[in-house]
């Protein structure tokens, strides 16, 4: 999917969205780091419920470029989110290179909103529909924030 703006084709694209799948391991990993040990049974709940937010919009996006994004900004992709100031906005999270060009990427971004377009230095793009993980992302394994 190549988007333009005004008659001008934007240097990267998007090749997929895919829905990151948490399993337990990564689960009860992740509520660890963000949480502690030893929660109480209240606490635990809270904790679990948070974790699964955390999970339920994560999603790898992956891209490709015409030119070099090795220097690239990465925190200048966004997402608008009504009633947060800019700063607050989601932007991608752990980005991989996947070629030694640097024009081949993946990232993760949290709280993707499917109905809203990224917005880039280089205009809005619109998101296609999310798909499956595909294999040759096998190896792409996501790390939790602490």
């Amino acid at each position: 999917m190549i988007f333009k703006r005004k008659n001008k084709e934007l240097p990267f694209q998007i090749v997929g969205i895919y829905r990151y799948p948490a399993n337990e391991q990564l689960f009860q990993e992740t509520l660890e780091l963000q949480w502690g040990e030893n929660l109480s049974d209240e606490e635990l709940e809270k904790a679990k419920a948070h974790v699964s937010e955390h999970f339920k919009n994560l999603y790898a996006i992956e891209i490709v470029s015409t030119q070099s994004l090795a220097e690239f900004d990465w925190s200048t992709i966004t997402q608008e989110e009504k009633g947060q100031p800019r700063e607050n906005w989601q932007v991608p999270y752990d980005e991989r290179q996947l070629d030694d060009s640097g024009c081949h990427w993946v990232f993760f971004f949290h709280y993707l909103n499917l109905e809203k377009p990224l917005l880039t230095p280089f205009g809005k793009i619109p998101l296609p529909i999310p798909q499956e993980m595909p294999s040759h992302l096998d190896g792409i394994t996501y790390e939790p924030p602490g």
